[in-house]
């Protein structure tokens, strides 16, 4: 097990705690694994989910990177325009 802090933003905050601790199994330690954990933690959120990016300690990475122990996970859904 690892486990990683997940702050989430904006519309993502009706569905989920703004800032929790999230464990992974080693099935789950990849940033589409944890994604999909949030979207069975509450399928409500899955549309907004499906057009988040993700930062790993600030850093913006892709779906398929390894999330490492301790890490912050920024969940970033995508802004509107105005």
């Amino acid at each position: 097990m690892r486990v990683v802090q997940i702050m989430v933003f904006a519309r993502l905050k009706e569905f989920f705690e703004s800032d929790f601790k999230l464990e992974l199994a080693a099935h789950e330690q990849t940033v589409d694994r944890v994604l999909a954990k949030l979207q069975t933690m509450n399928p409500a959120a899955a549309e907004v989910l499906r057009g988040c990016r993700v930062a790993i300690n600030e850093n913006l990475v892709d779906d398929t990177a390894d999330v490492p122990e301790n890490s912050i996970l920024a969940i970033l859904p995508p802004s509107s325009g105005g």
